[in-house]
């Protein structure tokens, strides 16, 4: 049974003096003839699968690419099971997942997520979330384009350990979802109905964060509505109540300019309001 504390899971620098009792593999797109097209073609309504063997922990993947369809991030779709498990626990537009909203990668630098570069033709995604598995984590990458191929370079950093994970270990979960939303002009909101829902879970676990993008089809500021999290179905108050959209993302007074740092950002403002 392997007990993984927090800062072996993490990982950084305040590790590196202490041996490691695992196997540090990747799974790639190298080319396998010994040239140089290191790059997997995924077809139009074609998908990749790539499975590794645990137990163990995806601890870095990396992709590049390009696709002559137009905001092809949002129609090429990324899926990742744990342990055979058969609905996926990641399922989210590839673009959304690395923060790049309605297609249009940004240039950032996180803790958990980067974007290298600037357009979607030239830009290197990261994400430094650490995936646990104990059997086997399935990743599907499907090309839902109309016409498209889509050219796909691919790392997937990941440890493997002699034993299986210990209980307290959870799994990373992922989720998208789009709406068209009607504005309501209620001067207050004591009861949080018509509150926009971005994520409802079940199970034991922790909320970690989440990436928003808008398209605002009126005009002035669309932000005013507070933040709010209920945990195991309290009641109106709930048990975090922020005070707006731009204080959740610790901005104030709107988006003035885009910015990113460890652990939040705005890295496209539209028109300052």
């Amino acid at each position: 049974m392997v007990e993984m504390t927090v800062s072996r899971i993490f990982g950084g620098l305040s590790d590196l003096p202490f041996a490691r009792r695992h196997r540090l593999l990747r799974e790639s797109s190298w080319d396998r003839t010994g040239g140089n097209d290191d790059f997997r073609v995924i077809g139009a309504g074609e998908k990749l699968e790539v499975k590794l063997r645990g137990p163990g922990c995806i601890r870095h993947m990396w992709f590049t690419g390009y696709c002559r369809e137009l905001y092809w991030l949002r129609k090429v779709m990324l899926r990742i099971y744990w342990d055979g498990e058969e609905s996926p626990s990641v399922e989210t537009p590839f673009g959304d997942f690395f923060g790049a909203g309605h297609g249009v990668p940004r240039h950032f630098v996180s803790l958990p997520l980067t974007v290298i570069g600037r357009g979607p033709t030239h830009a290197a995604f990261n994400c430094f979330f650490p995936m646990p598995f104990n059997k086997e984590a399935r990743i599907v990458i499907s090309n839902e384009c109309e016409s498209s191929d889509l050219v796909l370079y691919y790392h997937f950093d990941y440890e493997v350990y002699d034993g299986e994970l210990s209980d307290d270990i959870l799994r990373f979960h992922a989720k998208w979802r789009r709406e068209k939303t009607e504005a309501k002009q209620a001067e207050v909101n004591l009861t949080g109905e018509d509150n926009y829902l971005i994520l409802y879970a079940e199970g034991f676990g922790h909320y970690v964060g989440t990436i928003v993008s808008v398209k605002s089809l009126a005009p002035g500021w669309w932000g005013e509505g507070d933040d709010m999290i209920f945990v195991d179905g309290e009641k109106w108050p709930p048990s975090i109540h922020g005070t707006g959209t731009e204080d959740y993302f610790l901005a104030s007074y709107g988006f003035q300019l885009p910015y990113f740092a460890p652990f939040h950002g705005v890295i496209h403002a539209g028109d300052i309001y």
